[in-house]
């Protein structure tokens, strides 16, 4: 035992005097190795160095013996203005033994703190610097080994279309760099990023792992079984053509940000578990996801878990697929597949779930909804969507969209008024361009209504909307308050053209109610109408068609109307008189029925334009009775006391018209149970401004005088007739304090042609017998007409 270590204790003594003497010369030599090394590297490479200091470094590249040169510069052979190398410190190592002989072999290359630029045009590489000579092996360059550190690397290629650069914090190449490379090693890459046909796809990644390389000619591969690339362990193999990577399952996120092509718009994505795997060329690839437990947020909603497999294929006709999607929200889930493929892209979707509706607007903007609430859920959902190319994706047409579709517990405003829903609830079905409403129940105040129907282009073009409207009641005065705001351009409409028909069983107006209200309701541009309209109330119905349209200084209303054995005091009572002072449902009876054409005109607050309103109007009475009228009791003085307290007509027919504030009332005859009349004039219906002319026969008017108890004979008769003399009273001022006076030029115009074939009627009528020929033959009497002093009217003939 003791001579073996004595043994190994003279090998070991020989060693380091043979180590130390091989030192002692190197050193000693020093001088004579640098300058031999540098002549040597300089007398082979194709481009000048530029160096600051040189050095010896003994220990640096142990065994192997070092030339350290500081501060270098190697300018790029193919590129003016340019270097291929900036460093603050390049180590060529050398064998001690080939030293010591004067070959100078560089076997090793350190570089450290500066700037590597690698270029290649397609025909020649940068870093190509060395001149081949035949049969001189002392001269040849075979490096087994290159170190890096701090070391910015770039690599340009742009015949191939590739654009390279990171930072090296750290590498270790070994193997052999000459006209064929082949190197293994380990690297710690930062700021990684690729750019392929000046396409980025590769940003801010950073690769730490072990890997090899080959390069020969315009070939080369990069291949490792795991490297870490910000975080996720990848493998796999990329060469000038392609390749295939892999990543395992785990948070993708970290990568995919480093991957802009991963990247979609209004998509933030908060975690990506899946595993990846790329497979192809650089033209033509497949990328297969398989994402389970992911979360990401799609404007402003939030998905709290996704699942899916996604695979990409690019080729010369792109094409992505999404099987077995399962996407849940904050409210809801969805489910299905969907695809993407075509020269002309073409979206499909099939999908099912449901959702909050806050959700589902997200997705699809609708600016005429005010804070929309409730749910929605769908089944055997369709969607298609084709875009004009992969480059722009710009859509082609309109979306279709096909599927049965529930909206439950929906509330909403609409936008730009203040009318709301307070519930909501629908049964639709989207086919085609078209949405059938299998049933929709809306609620609004008091209102509730339940809709079915159809919606037709409602996806493309202008929707036409056809609806069946159905209530048990409506009451019409919250509709009343519905306002909307009037926008500056008042040629806009609706968007859509739509008919309603109306079933509403019941309907409340104020005071009035009515049954059975029929009749549709649709547009024309921005102008509404009514047709077939009809309301049973009051004791009849009402009928008639309308329209309502915008005007330039705000809106016109017409009507066409009829009504049918309406009685006159529930009309009075349903509708507060109609503002018409001293009359109400206590004074006016009897049954009516009438037409007319009505137009009104609005301001831009909708207040009535009274100037402009206009009505004809034709008009008859059965059964009038009205009684207890006070402005017709100032021509009580006219007749016996109490004579117009109350008058009964059993017919009453006549027109009149309405223009502006004015009634207005033709030659009209009026039939009564006080003094049979004819009438006609005007009355401001808003100062209550009056002038009419009423026609009265004086046999008529003699019959109703104190003695009208009497009997006078064949003169009754003669008096029923319109042939009879009579007087005008025209009736003027006020309908609180009227003017009566006579129309002294119609009674003379009456009595002229009359006046001789009546005159000896008359003196027989006036004169006064004596009172034993009264007593005894009742057909003789006297007749006055008298005017009460204390009558407050002022009676005066007129000229």
């Amino acid at each position: 035992m003791r001579k073996a270590l004595k043994v190994l204790g003279i090998l070991l003594a020989i060693v380091v005097l043979l180590l130390g003497g091989a030192a002692g010369y190197i050193y000693t030599q020093q001088d004579t190795i640098i300058a031999g090394g540098v002549a040597k590297i300089n007398e082979q490479l194709k481009a000048p160095v530029s160096v600051g200091s040189i050095e010896l470094d003994l220990l640096g590249g142990f065994p192997r013996v070092r030339i350290a040169l500081n501060d270098v510069r190697i300018e790029d052979p193919l590129r003016k203005n340019e270097f291929l190398l900036e460093a603050q410190y390049v180590g060529l190592g050398m064998n001690v033994f080939s030293v010591i002989q004067g070959e100078y072999v560089v076997e090793e290359l350190s570089v450290s703190e500066g700037r590597l630029h690698l270029f290649d045009n397609g025909k020649e590489a940068n870093w190509d610097l060395f001149n081949s000579t035949e049969g001189d092996a002392s001269t040849s360059v075979g490096l087994d080994r290159v170190a890096l550190q701090n070391l910015a690397l770039t690599y340009l290629a742009p015949a191939d279309g590739i654009d390279y650069t990171c930072y090296a914090n750290s590498a270790i190449l070994s193997g052999i760099i000459d006209e064929a490379i082949t190197l293994s090693g380990r690297a710690d890459l930062i700021e990684n990023e690729l750019r392929l046909d000046r396409e980025l796809w590769v940003r801010e990644a950073a690769l730490a792992g072990a890997f090899e390389f080959k390069s020969e000619g315009d070939n080369w591969e990069i291949s490792s079984s795991k490297i870490n690339v910000n975080g996720g362990a990848l493998s796999g193999a990329l060469n000038q053509d392609g390749g295939e990577l892999a990543l395992e399952t785990g948070d993708l996120l970290p990568v995919m940000e480093s991957l802009p092509l991963l990247e979609f718009e209004d998509i933030s994505i908060e975690k990506f578990n899946s595993s990846l795997r790329w497979k192809g060329t650089y033209d033509q690839w497949a990328l297969y996801l398989q994402p389970a437990g992911s979360a990401f947020s799609y404007k402003g909603i939030s998905i709290s878990d996704c699942s899916a497999s996604v695979d990409i294929l690019w080729d010369d006709v792109p094409s992505i697929n999404i099987e077995n999607i399962a996407l849940k929200t904050t409210t809801g889930e969805l489910r299905g597949s969907a695809s993407l493929d075509g020269k002309k892209p073409l979206l499909s979707a099939n999908v099912e779930g449901g959702s909050n509706l806050s959700e589902l607007f997200a997705f699809v903007e609708v600016e005429t909804l005010i804070n929309p609430m409730g749910f929605w859920s769908g089944t055997e959902l369709t969607i298609a969507q084709r875009f004009n190319n992969w480059d722009e994706f710009e859509p082609i047409g309109e979306t279709v969209f096909e599927g049965d579709l529930q909206l439950k517990e929906v509330s909403f405003g609409i936008s730009e008024s203040n009318i709301n829903f307070e519930n909501l609830e629908a049964e639709l079905t989207v086919k085609g361009n078209d949405i059938r409403v299998d049933r929709c129940f809306v609620q609004s105040g008091p209102n509730n209504a339940v809709a079915t129907g159809a919606v037709l282009d409602a996806l493309n073009g202008r929707p036409q909307v056809a609806l069946r409207l159905e209530s048990p009641t409506i009451d019409a005065d919250p509709l009343l308050f519905w306002e909307f705001e009037d926008g500056e351009d008042q040629d806009d409409d609706f968007g859509f053209d739509f008919e309603v028909d109306l079933f509403i069983d019941n309907l409340n107006l104020g005071k009035f109610d009515g049954k059975g209200l029929r009749g549709t309701i649709y547009n024309r541009g921005t102008k509404l109408l009514g047709r077939e309209m009809r309301i049973d109330g009051c004791g009849g119905t009402f009928r008639g068609n309308w329209a309502l349209a915008e005007e330039s200084t705000g809106s016109r209303f017409w009507s066409s109307a009829s009504c049918t054995t309406i009685e006159m005091d529930q009309l009075l009572k349903s509708f507060d008189s109609f503002d018409i002072e001293d009359l109400d449902e206590s004074n006016l009876k009897g049954t009516v029925n009438a037409t007319a054409e009505l137009t009104f005109h609005f301001d831009r607050e909708w207040d009535v334009i009274s100037k402009r309103t206009s009505i004809d109007a034709e008009a008859e009475v059965r059964n009038g009775t009205l009684q207890n009228y006070a402005p017709l009791q100032e021509l009580s003085a006219f007749v016996d006391r109490d004579e117009l307290s109350r008058i009964d007509f059993p017919y009453l027919k006549g027109p009149f018209q309405i223009r502006g504030d004015t009634l207005i009332i033709p030659e009209t005859r009026v039939d009564n149970s006080a003094i049979n009349l004819w009438v006609n004039g005007w009355q401001n219906l808003e100062t209550d401004d009056i002038e009419y002319s009423i026609r009265i026969g004086l046999k008529d008017l003699a019959l109703r005088g104190k003695n009208s108890n009497r009997d006078l004979g064949t003169w009754v008769a003669e008096a029923e007739t319109e042939n009879q003399p009579y007087m005008r009273l025209l009736v003027g001022c006020n309908l609180d304090d009227p003017c009566i006076s006579l129309d002294r030029q119609q009674i003379r115009t009456s009595l002229k042609s009359t006046i001789k074939q009546e005159k000896e009627d008359l003196k027989t009528l006036f004169k006064r017998d004596e009172e034993e020929e009264r007593q005894n033959d009742r057909n003789k009497g006297s007749f006055e007409l008298l005017w009460p002093e204390s009558d407050s009217l002022q009676v005066h003939l007129g000229r």
